[in-house]
């Protein structure tokens, strides 16, 4: 369905799965329903911008929303979220994160517990923390160049990779 595939997430509510594809600038998605094949018509451009690529995806299974960082202008700095419906993916915020870069950034996750969604900001070297508003709410200094991001919910601990100092960032969400 795309070029370039970066990011994954699922939807357990319509079991579907969400791939962004970088190079091609779309979000496909794919129905569990019918055997994971593509659901035609519901492929579409995910960013908006001058370059636009969709890089890392997550999804919140509570507010039934579907979060993408993307690079309007070849670099990773936009948080959009999606409605996600049996109809497709519905655009219902675009949000300013931190500088991620050409390449980086684009790691997101979710604390379903605390509603917080978190950006990296490789070019920052920070994390950005979305509230249920879809605001920025805090913005927390990492290691060099963070890349992928986790959440445990039950601990409230967000774990990130920092692929420029080879390090491990461990935040407090509460």
């Amino acid at each position: 369905g795309g070029v370039g595939s970066w990011g994954l997430a699922v939807n357990a509510n319509l079991n579907r799965i969400y791939i962004s594809n970088r190079d091609s600038g779309t979000i496909t998605t794919l129905d569990g329903n019918q055997g994971y094949g593509v659901v035609h018509g519901q492929t579409r451009t995910a960013c908006q911008g001058s370059a636009p690529s969709p890089y890392g995806l997550a999804f919140d299974r509570a507010a039934n929303r579907l979060y993408l960082a993307c690079a309007p202008a070849r670099n990773v700095n936009t948080a959009y979220i999606f409605a996600a419906g049996a109809g497709g993916l519905g655009l219902v915020a675009t949000t300013p994160v931190g500088n991620g870069g050409g390449d980086g950034g684009g790691g997101v996750a979710i604390n379903p517990v605390t509603a917080h969604v978190f950006y990296s900001n490789s070019l920052d070297n920070t994390v950005s923390v979305l509230g249920p508003n879809n605001a920025v709410v805090a913005t927390a200094t990492v290691g060099a160049s963070p890349f992928g991001i986790g959440v445990d919910p039950g601990w409230g601990l967000v774990d990130v990779v920092n692929r420029g100092d080879n390090s491990i960032s461990v935040m407090q969400d509460a």
